[in-house]
């Protein structure tokens, strides 16, 4: 909280921020790690894998279409 007067982050009211600081009720607790909540960094979220396999799926569907297209030119 802002200068502790209980007007929250940008002045939206108390309970409308990450939850940091010793008011949190759990949500943050004031741990200060950063994403992911551990030691060692970033931990991404299986949504974000999952779209990163599509998309991996989909660049290597449109690179044999593209090296067919190719081969039929010739």
């Amino acid at each position: 909280m802002p200068n502790r007067n209980g007007t929250g982050p940008a002045g939206t009211g108390p309970m409308s921020g990450r939850g940091m600081g010793r008011c949190g009720g759990g949500r943050g607790a004031g741990n200060g790690r950063g994403p992911g909540g551990r030691r060692g960094g970033f931990q991404v979220p299986a949504a974000a894998q999952d779209e990163t396999a599509a998309l991996k799926a989909r660049v290597a569907e449109l690179e044999k279409r593209l090296n067919e297209t190719k081969g039929e030119g010739k």
